[in-house]
């Protein structure tokens, strides 16, 4: 649209092109690139095969005000909408990716940290012992890597074109990180239940985000060069790895609302409350969809404020 423009009104500088006067019975594919080439020359004021600033203000000093009003604004107009369209296409995009990281890794990471709290009460270990922790940080992996893992499995039967060697390296590398956040959950919800709600669910999702950004860290550190796909530390990792970790800072946090001892202080038990009548599985459900929406939260909000190529998703 913009060399169109330009070469509308910069018709008599190119002139002595002889093919401008025939583009209308050129076919389309070879009228847009001789358009975009006539355009070119004419812009291109000193023919050195650049356009400078100076070649610019030279080529369209000829304009009158009434030509050049009309001009700017369909140039402007055009990079606009494709500025527009481009901002929408990466929020879909976004919304996509977030709902298979929530379905494949999220609502399994915490099925199997409650799972494994079970497991670890049935064989008599104490919320405040590390057995326990080490049990849920176990549950925590074997949710995400099982998860992401099967995940990519079922869409590889489904005719998707599926790396599996990757995939699953990606899964042993996200597994190891909820190891981290999984094993922090409870010795920092512990410390910080007697300070109410609300301190214990930032607190808590601000501890094991931390943890798990730690963890991302620390499996990069052992798995890059051993395990295709997963690459060493760098800045530009660094970057994609704290955005992970905010968004499962958002997940941890939610997960604190699944507790019903807090009583009416706990705004989220309607929600994602366990109550103590609950099954085993329908606990792990509830757990699962209580780090599901927490994830969602905040991810949706990168989503929306976060440049394109800058959001960990892109």
């Amino acid at each position: 649209i913009f060399f169109r423009q330009v070469g509308m009104f910069l018709r008599p500088l190119s002139s002595r092109y002889s093919s401008v006067a025939c583009l209308r019975h050129v076919p389309q594919s070879r009228f847009r690139a001789t358009a975009v080439d006539t355009a070119f020359h004419a812009l291109d004021v000193n023919k050195d095969g650049t356009i400078c600033r100076d070649d610019f203000h030279a080529a369209l000093e000829h304009l009158k005000d009434d030509e050049l009003k009309p001009f700017l604004s369909n140039v402007t107009g055009a990079v606009k909408e494709s500025t527009q369209a481009s901002t929408k296409g990466a929020l879909i995009t976004r919304t996509l990716t977030t709902a298979e990281v929530t379905v494949s890794k999220i609502f399994p990471a915490g099925f199997g940290w409650q799972t494994a709290s079970a497991v670890a009460a049935t064989a008599g270990l104490e919320g405040t012992e590390v057995g326990f922790f080490v049990m849920t940080g176990a549950g925590d992996m074997l949710g995400v890597g099982l998860g992401h893992s099967l995940y990519y499995y079922a869409k590889s039967l489904l005719g998707y074109k599926v790396d599996m060697e990757k995939e699953v390296n990606n899964g042993i590398f996200l597994g190891t990180a909820a190891f981290f956040s999984g094993f922090a959950w409870q010795p920092i919800f512990n410390f910080l239940t007697l300070h109410g709600f609300q301190t214990t669910m930032v607190g808590t999702g601000m501890g094991c985000g931390f943890m798990f950004f730690v963890g991302l860290r620390f499996a990069r550190a052992i798995y890059a060069g051993r395990l295709r796909g997963i690459w060493h530390s760098n800045h530009a990792n660094l970057k994609d790895d704290v955005g992970l970790s905010l968004a499962v800072g958002g997940a941890t946090g939610m997960f604190v609302g699944t507790d019903v001892s807090f009583g009416a202080e706990n705004y989220l038990a309607p929600i994602v409350g366990i109550p103590e009548t609950a099954s085993t599985v329908g606990s792990a459900a509830i757990a699962g969809s209580s780090t599901a929406l927490g994830f969602v939260g905040v991810q949706a909000v990168q989503n929306t404020v976060v440049p394109a190529g800058k959001n960990w998703l892109d």
